[in-house]
């Protein structure tokens, strides 16, 4: 039987296709036990403040925090005198490393929605959402990012 073989960009585009749909179907599944009261809300006032707080301010570290980092690292591989998959696998590594920086307090937000009721959690997780659904890697951002000329993003 044949190997199927899929390009780097193909691969990784994957990758965060299989991270984004897990995230909703949490969101799905978690505002589900939420709405039907399977999981009624078990946290009192002044700890869902605090969490929300937290939910909050993990969110704004996770945006930011990603958004400086890969204009860094980005930079860095522009900079960077080596093969066009040498380039690749280092916007490889951070863009998994951005993913996450967002995956991380969106899953939180979840979580704490979860425990109590807040649907403005919720929101702010969808909102994560938008934000990671927009960093889906194709070709064209990659070589764009990457400044590379459509001889080296075929080589991709």
């Amino acid at each position: 039987m044949a190997e199927i073989q899929l390009s780097s960009i193909r691969k990784l585009s994957l990758l965060h296709k299989v991270m984004f749909f897990t995230q909703i179907a949490f969101a799905g599944i978690c505002f589900y036990l939420s709405y039907s009261d399977t999981v009624p809300p078990g946290i009192d006032k002044e700890t869902e403040k605090i969490l929300q707080v937290a939910a909050l301010v993990f969110s704004a570290a996770g945006f930011f925090g990603r958004t400086f980092l890969m204009k860094k690292k980005i930079l860095e591989a522009r900079a960077m005198s080596g093969t066009v998959q040498q380039k690749f696998n280092l916007f490889k590594s951070f863009a998994i490393l951005q993913w996450a920086m967002l995956e991380g307090p969106t899953l939180l937000c979840i979580i704490i929605f979860l425990l109590s009721g807040n649907y403005a959690l919720l929101v702010l997780a969808a909102v994560l959402l938008i934000c990671f659904g927009m960093l889906a890697p194709t070709r064209a951002k990659v070589a764009f990012q990457l400044s590379l000329s459509d001889a080296e993003a075929a080589e991709l």
